[in-house]
């Protein structure tokens, strides 16, 4: 394990828009930018961009739930997500470097929602699907 000191400085984005009660956008963005400002065990990293942490990572969705008729409660949605590249390991005596580039994702969902008779309280079952066009991570 290794000490030191650490900078953080960012921005964080993120929205929301509900057209009607069925469908629901959603949106967010991040940057980041933090650095090693020192560190005793690896020095060799200050002054570097933290490593497994992207400096750059979006996501969007869209939700459509039924709320009348014979498929009340049923509801479906898309989602995209965005990850920047990341250095793993910096070259060190014990370490080659290693960095991953920027990859995109897309989900897909689908739920059921049914009041359970106790004023507000409902009861949800879903079922979501990461990755659905298999992109290979390690590629």
């Amino acid at each position: 394990m290794s000490s030191g000191e650490e900078e953080f400085r960012g921005l964080s984005i993120q929205a929301g828009w509900k057209p009607n009660p069925a469908w629901t956008l959603t949106g967010r963005a991040g940057w980041t930018d933090a650095t090693t400002v020192s560190s005793p065990d690896i020095p060799e990293e200050e002054g570097l961009p933290l490593t497994r942490l992207p400096r750059f990572s979006a996501g969007a969705g869209l939700r459509h739930a039924i709320k009348t008729g014979r498929l009340s409660g049923f509801g479906a949605g898309v989602s995209v997500t965005h990850i920047g590249e990341t250095v793993q390991n910096y070259a060190r005596p014990d370490r080659l470097y290693l960095e991953y580039p920027a990859y995109t994702v897309a989900g897909l969902s689908a739920d059921y929602t049914w009041p359970l008779g106790l004023g507000k309280a409902s009861q949800t079952v879903s079922l979501s699907v990461g990755n659905v066009f298999d992109t290979d991570l390690l590629a």
